[in-house]
């Protein structure tokens, strides 16, 4: 299967992305304060595309911790 990876990265909601993942991995079980706690401003989505991947392209997703800017940072 050949995919364009600006097109497929066109077509990523989280929906799509939620989806995708509990189709491959099955029903998950996830605490209502991990729910509440997702997606803070200190955490964004990662997504690597490998078009070259050994029995099809693939996405691996992950999340990755934002460092806070500090005063010094700001000066």
């Amino acid at each position: 299967m050949t995919v364009d990876q600006e097109e497929i990265m066109k077509m990523i909601s989280a929906s799509k992305v939620l989806s995708a993942i509990i189709k491959h991995n099955g029903p998950m079980t996830i605490p209502v304060d991990v729910f509440l706690n997702a997606a803070s401003e200190n955490q964004e989505l990662l997504i690597d595309y490998d078009g070259e991947s050994e029995g099809g392209p693939t996405f691996t997703f992950g999340i990755r911790e934002l460092q806070k800017e500090t005063n010094d940072e700001q000066q």
